[in-house]
């Protein structure tokens, strides 16, 4: 699996100097996903194996508080491009005001 990742983001590249096929590069994908397949049961597991800490992984779904939810929404709010710059005046208008009603409760 760690040496079939980088292929993904960089398929051409594999095709261009190492001489692979579209053939091969699908292949080596379809291989990649059926390893995925099978880990994806044990994937929780496997992290937390590793005993790394939340603010290491970076994410709100992999709490090991079980906050999930809270935490997606803060990493959204949090977010740059979620900024007043960027949003536009129908989700201040509508859509913020009722997810931070709700959130306070």
């Amino acid at each position: 699996m760690i040496g079939q990742e980088p292929l993904n983001p960089a398929a051409g590249e594999f095709m261009e100097s190492c001489n692979m096929s579209a053939e091969e590069v699908r292949l080596i994908r379809a291989q990649l996903r059926n390893i995925l397949v099978s880990i994806r049961p044990n994937a929780v597991s496997l992290v937390d194996a590793y005993g790394l800490k939340d603010v290491m992984l970076n994410s709100a779904l992999g709490r090991s508080d079980g906050n999930v939810y809270p935490a997606l929404l803060d990493s959204v709010l949090d977010n740059p491009v979620n900024e007043p710059l960027f949003v536009s005046d129908l989700f201040r208008n509508y859509i913020k005001p009722f997810t931070h009603k709700h959130r306070a409760n």
